[in-house]
């Protein structure tokens, strides 16, 4: 995640990452999609006894669908 979205020629461009606020948008996002791999997946990959509640789930879903509507809208460098 950290090289796909990196600020130095990233792969997946949110924007044109010009622009101080532009600079801070793909870093952020770069840190989430990399903490949704290290904190959400790992997690329930890794430790098969986690089980979570409906509630959670849901939540994970909604932030998820997020990513992938921002994933989707980036620019291919």
């Amino acid at each position: 995640m950290k090289h796909v979205f990196s600020l130095n020629n990233p792969i997946l461009a949110l924007n044109s990452v010009k622009t101080k606020s532009e600079k801070s948008e793909q870093l952020g996002y770069m840190e989430l999609y990399s903490g949704v791999m290290s904190g959400v997946r790992n997690p329930r990959t890794h430790e098969h006894e986690l089980v979570d509640t409906q509630e959670t789930a849901l939540s994970l879903l909604a932030f998820v669908n997020h990513l992938v509507v921002k994933a989707r809208s980036a620019t291919k460098s």
